[in-house]
Order: C-alpha cells, then sequence, then structure tokens
C-alpha cells in the first residue's frame, strides 16, 4: 500500500467510517502482503461493518484474489469470514487449507483452528466446559468463590508466583486452565487447586509459542468458562497470569459498593472505544458476581466473543452499543450502569497496569521478565526474608 492509502486508512479508522476503511484496504493493495501488516485493521474493520453489503462483496473479492496463495493467507480469509458471521465459510477454508497445504505448518493450524469453530458453532465447547466444571470439587450450593488464570509451560515459573500470592491474598479457590499437555502434567502437583486441561483447542509452534490465530481460542474458552462457572452459581475472579496480587484482594472488594462486575479500568484496545469513553475494561482483572443479570450477561457476551475471537474488544463493543449511565468516580474507585449490570472499576493506585505500583493487583506486560525479576520488581524477596 502506498502511504497515502495507509494515512487515509488510520485516518477513516480513527473517524469510525469502517467501510470506507475496509475499501481503502482493499483497494489499495494488491495483496495481502502489500497491505504491509495492516491485514489485522482491515479484519477489524470489516467486523465493525459486518452487516453491510459491501463487507460481503470486499471479502468474496479478497477470496477471488487470495485464496490459495498461502496457507496464512488462507487463514486470514477463514477468520474475515467469521466475522462476517459466515461460519460455514470459514470452516470449508480451513478444511480446504488443512488439505491442500498438507506437511506444512499452516495445515495442521488449520485443522486445530477448523475443529474449534466446528465445536463453537455445534454448542460441543460448551457441554464440555460445562461438563469440566461439573467434574470438579467444588461446593455444590456456588458458596465457593473461584479465582481462574490460564497458563502455558513458557509462563509455569511465573504461575508459582501468582500461585503462592493468590493463596496468600484471597479465600477464592484456584481453578487453571492449562494450556498444553505439559502444563497439564506439571500442574498435577499443584496445591489446593484444580487443573481443567483445554489443550486440545489451542494450537502452539515448535517454540511452544501460542500460533497467533490459535491465541484467539483462549479468550473465548475463558469466557465460555465464566459462564460455566456462574451458572452453577460462584462468584468467579479472573485474572491473567501476569495480573499478581500483592494485597488482600477479599478486603479490598468486601470495601467497594455492591457490584455485579469489577474490571480493571485502562486506555487501550479497543481504541474507538476508548476515545468516546475515555477508557475501556481490561479482561485481565475481572470478578463476576453470580446472580441472573450477569448469567444473562455473559450469554451475550459468550456469543460477542466466538464472534469477535477476542474477550476484550467483545466486552468493550457490547459497552459501547449499549452506553454508559450513572457514572461516578471517587478517589477509590469509579461506578457507572450498562446493559442493566452495575460496574465498578477500581483506582489505578489499588489495581494497576504496572509492575511497580498497585497495593492489591499488579497487572504488567512480562515482556522479557522471567520469574526473578518478577520476585524482585514485586518486592517479594524482601518479603520472603522478613
Amino acid at each position: 500500500m502506498t502511504r497515502i492509502s495507509l494515512l487515509l486508512t488510520r485516518i477513516t479508522g480513527r473517524l469510525g467510517l469502517w467501510r470506507l476503511t475496509s475499501l481503502l484496504y482493499v483497494m489499495g493493495a494488491g495483496s495481502f502482503g502489500q497491505m504491509k501488516g495492516g491485514a489485522g485493521h482491515l479484519l477489524y474493520s470489516l467486523m465493525m461493518c459486518r452487516k453491510s453489503s459491501m463487507a460481503n462483496r470486499l471479502v468474496a473479492r479478497l477470496i477471488r484474489r487470495e485464496l490459495d496463495s498461502s496457507a496464512e493467507n488462507n487463514l486470514w480469509l477463514a477468520r474475515m469470514s467469521w466475522v462476517l458471521e459466515k461460519p460455514t465459510l470459514a470452516i470449508l477454508i480451513y478444511k480446504r487449507t488443512e488439505r491442500l497445504f498438507s506437511g506444512q505448518s499452516g495445515a495442521n493450524t488449520a485443522a486445530s483452528l477448523g475443529r474449534f469453530a466446528e465445536g463453537v458453532v455445534s454448542g460441543a465447547i460448551t457441554a464440555q466446559m460445562d461438563a469440566a466444571i461439573q467434574r470438579l470439587q467444588l461446593s455444590g450450593d456456588g458458596s465457593q468463590r473461584v479465582v481462574v488464570t490460564m497458563v502455558s509451560r513458557r509462563f509455569l515459573d511465573i504461575f508459582n508466583i501468582w500461585l503462592g500470592q493468590a493463596q496468600r491474598h484471597t479465600s477464592a479457590h484456584p481453578l487453571i486452565f492449562a494450556l498444553d499437555r505439559e502444563s497439564v502434567q506439571a500442574l498435577q502437583t499443584a496445591p489446593n487447586c484444580d487443573v481443567v486441561d483445554v489443550s486440545s483447542w489451542i494450537d502452539f509452534d515448535q517454540a511452544g509459542r501460542l500460533h497467533p490465530f490459535s491465541i484467539k481460542n483462549l479468550w473465548v474458552l475463558r469466557v465460555f468458562a465464566l459462564r460455566a462457572l456462574a451458572r452453577r452459581n460462584h462468584d468467579v475472579v479472573s485474572l491473567d497470569v501476569d495480573a499478581i496480587m500483592v494485597g488482600n484482594l477479599d478486603e479490598m472488594l468486601e470495601s467497594f459498593p455492591a457490584s455485579d462486575i469489577v474490571a480493571q479500568m485502562d486506555y487501550s484496545i479497543p481504541m474507538d472505544v476508548a476515545r468516546r469513553f475515555g477508557f475501556i475494561l481490561c479482561c485481565g482483572f475481572l470478578v463476576l458476581r453470580a446472580n441472573d443479570r450477569v448469567v444473562r450477561f455473559l450469554d451475550e457476551y459468550s456469543a460477542r466473543t466466538a464472534l469477535e475471537t477476542d474477550d476484550q474488544l467483545a466486552i468493550n463493543h457490547l459497552l459501547a452499543e449499549n452506553g454508559v449511565s450513572g457514572k461516578l468516580q471517587t478517589g477509590r474507585f469509579t461506578t457507572f450502569r450498562s446493559m442493566g449490570l452495575s460496574w465498578l472499576c477500581p483506582d489505578s493506585s489499588l489495581v494497576s497496569r504496572e509492575i511497580s505500583s498497585g497495593s492489591v493487583v499488579r497487572h504488567f506486560l512480562l515482556k522479557d521478565l522471567d520469574a526473578d525479576d518478577v520476585t524482585d520488581a514485586l518486592g517479594l524477596r524482601e518479603q520472603a526474608n522478613c
């Protein structure tokens, strides 16, 4: 794409002109390769105007132009078909890619994504998640609060810090979703926690990194798990493995006014929502109070996350579509109402996006940090030596 075309797409995207943005991407590039990494931006703009006939025509044009040019391009075409609410077409492209590019890594990814898409459409994944939660030795009356995270073998050392801090700072029962066979095996000896194996739905490369397409499955599985737990009347604390407790979580939550959902406030993606409200909700820290209102919301949230394949995009787009009312900000939290629910966002002095601040939860980017770096940055080594 030319620099002028790229500049125009940034301007139209910022203005929320999604059909025009999609058109500029498709018309301005002769191929995905010429989009200079913009295929993800095109996917987003298509998703945001998915009800328009133009979006459907553009994807049909891309399929004629790009289909079978490479396994990766086919994966993009399948995802674009999916976000336009054409799951059958997406699954057909995945199966075609698996067949035509047999023996290549892209074929394995296509097979994995195709199975996952079929599982979402058929309801098989929902049923498996519900059954997995039901098999756990959790209190049947739902009186037991649960704290959940997801972990792969790459982050087992960080997870050990996460688990130790969780067991120190909340009475909630740890429930861990293991993303690969190695983490499933390693967590069998983890003390006083339950483990759910979701490795069959996740694809990794040879270096043990989540495939950039397969990582989307993780977010869908997480929301399905939250819904399954809430349906069984469990209050749930959901944390990324890089969202680590450093203070008493139970005391913080009990000090807040009653609310249906507690969520971390941030200013990041989706940027169109951030610009509109001055904030977005970050799914790295989320607390759900199990009640009928929250379960109804989770039904809608699960469907939206399955479509957008991103829980953070989904929750913020639902927020944007339904609007926010009664916003009130204090020194410790912000409250508002949306979708018939009461929401509360702790102040960053309590729940932060930095490793060096936040008196209760610190949610930070791992980047190149190892377990020793995290231990030192959180001041845990000094605590252990006291």
